[in-house]
């Protein structure tokens, strides 16, 4: 009977460690009363795309509460206007946050897809001093202080043993410790620095810090150090003695499994995850070098979606793939998930089966109202072939609905909520923006052409043509003789 007990309790004990993966943030903003925000990580940072973990209202009284799942350690943001607040949290821990003053983000900002908020630091009202959060943050202050007052030494007179001396300095202030996490983080900070001083010899830097250690998903430093280290790497690699095969299959535009296991090879790459992320980084890169073929880079990062080694590679794969051929014809429309204006959340695939004559307007724009009044008359006569979706960017979202309902316009509406990865995901610069999908999900016409520019006898010709192909892909094959 005991030692079965014990062995409940110890099951217990595990089971409820292995579940405390939840993070909390609370606290109270006032300046942020009313507002909706995002807590966002980052998905890998090959490409930077950041994915949602959670959405919270703030109250009328500034007050907010939300929790959301990791399992390890990790950088987490939350964009405050002008501003995108940082913290790095771990699993089971309750975080009360202060987030700094307000600044609103510009008319002119909003309509930006490339707009980059200022990183700032979100403050913890109850922890220690010596927290994570507060050693990380000491760190990146005095190693980027030394990196910056020396920046002339160090890269134009390459002064290698000016890098070895902030890097002692900076170690014996922020010395080892038993927390893992902080010290990968120290040692991939410093990475940057010694890849400086070793830039010509990519060897020696793998075999040091990347071929015979684990990937260190969650840890912003690997990733900035594996970026600088590989960048460019095939151009790199391929005028190497151990590149001479990987060079010459790829010009023979070998599939990307191939490609993996031939970098493999190399003793230096035989960590085949590894070999993987390089590739993948090559891809991501020479696609916008325009240094390689960059329809064989696509259907090399379109491969790597499903034959990657892990989920989490086949996720770097499928962000690539996505960016790579964001908005062009044919290719699959970016996913939403909005809000309508009764409140109840709506995505793009909820809109399959007909086409989709999708635009980005606000009501207080006087082109789009001058749109609107022909939306209207389409959204009746096309009814049975065509959802016209208008996601509206208004900053009071209350006076849009006004204005709706006072010109009794029926169509779909929904609202962007702050959400600025959706102007980003359809490079919104200017309202009203179109754009016309097909029944799949399908991107037909980017950007498609407004209502008065001789849309109706456009959409007549691409909704004939589908329909004609749809016909031939679904044609019965007669019967004959030797079917019997």
């Amino acid at each position: 009977m005991r030692v079965y007990l014990i062995a409940v309790i110890v099951f217990y004990c595990t089971f409820v460690k292995s579940q405390n993966t939840g993070v909390t943030l609370y606290g109270t903003a006032v300046e942020y009363s009313n507002y909706n925000l995002i807590v966002e990580q980052t998905q890998n940072y090959i490409t930077n795309e950041k994915t949602e973990l959670q959405r919270f209202a703030i109250n009328k009284k500034g007050d907010f509460k939300v929790s959301f799942d990791i399992n390890e350690t990790s950088k987490i943001s939350i964009k405050l206007g002008a501003l995108q607040g940082f913290l790095f949290v771990q699993p089971g821990n309750s975080y009360n946050i202060l987030l700094p003053p307000l600044i609103p983000l510009k008319n002119e900002d909003q309509l930006n897809p490339f707009f980059i908020p200022d990183e700032v630091n979100i403050g913890i009202l109850n922890t220690d001093p010596d927290n994570l959060n507060e050693k990380i943050q000491r760190f990146d202050i005095y190693f980027n202080q030394q990196v910056n007052s020396n920046i002339r030494s160090i890269i134009i007179a390459n002064n290698k043993r000016k890098i070895d001396e902030i890097i002692s300095q900076t170690d014996s202030l922020f010395p080892s410790i038993s927390e893992t996490w902080f010290d990968n983080y120290k040692e991939y900070a410093y990475l940057s620095l010694i890849a400086l001083k070793n830039k010509d010899n990519l060897r020696n830097i793998s075999t040091g810090y990347f071929s015979n250690n684990d990937i260190l998903y969650s840890i912003p430093t690997y990733w900035f150090s594996f970026n600088q280290c590989y960048k460019n790497f095939l151009y790199k690699y391929f005028n190497s003695d151990e590149g001479s095969q990987l060079k010459t299959i790829f010009s023979e535009k070998a599939n990307y499994t191939a490609l993996v296991n031939t970098l493999s090879h190399d003793s230096l790459f035989n960590n085949t995850e590894l070999s993987e992320l390089i590739l993948l980084k090559s891809i991501y890169d020479g696609y916008y070098s325009k240094t390689f073929d960059n329809n064989y880079l696509t259907s090399l990062a379109k491969e790597a979606t499903s034959v990657s080694s892990n989920q989490y590679n086949r996720q770097v794969a499928e962000d690539i793939y996505k960016k790579i051929t964001k908005l062009t014809v044919n290719s699959e429309a970016p996913e939403f998930e909005l809000p309508d204006l009764k409140n109840k959340t709506r995505k793009l695939k909820n809109y399959k089966g007909k086409f989709v004559y999708l635009n980005f307007a606000s009501t207080d724009n006087y082109a789009c109202k001058k749109d609107f009044q022909v939306l209207e008359a389409m959204s009746k006569a096309y009814k049975r072939d065509l959802h016209i979706i208008t996601i509206l960017t208004d900053s009071d979202i209350e006076n849009a609905k006004a204005y709706i309902k006072k010109n009794k316009l029926e169509w779909t509406f929904l609202h962007f909520n702050q959400n600025g990865k959706v102007l980003y995901d359809y490079n919104v610069r200017a309202y009203p923006t179109y754009y016309l999908l097909d029944p799949e999900g399908n991107i037909v016409i980017a950007p498609a052409p407004a209502p008065e520019e001789d849309f109706k006898a456009i959409f007549s010709k691409t909704f004939n043509n589908y329909r004609h192909q749809q016909l031939r892909k679904n044609k019965q094959k007669e019967r004959t003789i030797y079917d019997l």
